[in-house]
C-alpha cells in the first residue's frame, strides 16, 4: 500500500471524533472524577486524533502530579512537554470545552471510543492480512498467528467497551 493510499484509508477509517472530544472535556469539567474515570477506560492509543492522545496523556500527567487540570495547566502541561502544537496549539484546546456541559455520560462516551478504536484495529488487521496474503513468500501459519493475535486483543478492547456502557 502506498503511503497516500495508507493516509486515505485512515481517513476512512471509523473514529468518532466529537465524542473523542467530548471525553476530553469531560475529564476537563470534573477533572477529579472524571481523569480517573477516563483513565480506568481508555488508554491513549485508542483515540484517532493523535492530538486527542496527547491531551489525554497531559490531563493524566498532571493529575499524576495532582495539579488542577483546568485549560490554563492543561496549556501548561504540553508546552512543558513540546506537545502544545501537536496537540492543535490554543485555539484546538479551547474547542475541547466548546458545547461542553456535563462529565456525566464520559463512561459511555469512552464505550463509543473503544467501539470505533476496536474497529480501526480490525480495518488495520484486514489490510494487512490482505498485503501478506498477496505475498506469495508468506507462510499462511504466519498469517493466522498474527490474525488470533489481534483478535484477542480485539476482543479485550470490546470487553472493556461493554464494561464502559455499564459504568454509572
Amino acid at each position: 500500500m502506498t503511503v497516500r493510499a495508507a493516509a486515505h484509508a485512515d481517513d476512512e477509517a471509523p473514529h468518532t471524533l466529537v465524542v473523542e472530544r467530548d471525553v476530553l472535556a469531560g475529564m476537563l469539567l470534573d477533572p477529579d472524577d472524571g481523569i480517573p474515570r477516563a483513565r480506568a477506560l481508555l488508554g491513549p492509543e485508542a483515540f484517532h486524533l493523535d492530538r486527542h492522545a496527547l491531551v489525554f496523556k497531559a490531563l493524566c500527567a498532571l493529575a499524576d502530579r495532582g495539579e488542577v487540570a483546568d485549560l490554563l495547566t492543561l496549556t501548561a502541561q504540553l508546552e512543558r512537554t513540546g506537545d502544545l502544537g501537536a496537540a492543535g496549539g490554543h485555539v484546538a484546546l479551547a474547542h475541547i470545552l466548546e458545547g461542553a456541559t456535563t462529565a456525566a455520560n464520559l463512561a459511555q462516551h469512552a464505550a463509543l471510543v473503544l467501539e470505533a478504536y476496536a474497529r480501526r484495529r480490525l480495518r488495520r488487521l484486514a489490510l494487512h492480512v490482505q498485503a501478506r496474503v498477496a505475498d506469495p513468500t508468506t507462510d499462511a501459519k504466519e498469517v493466522v498467528a498474527c490474525v488470533s493475535r489481534e483478535c484477542a486483543a480485539v476482543r479485550v478492547v470490546l470487553a472493556r467497551s461493554e464494561a464502559a456502557r455499564h459504568v454509572r
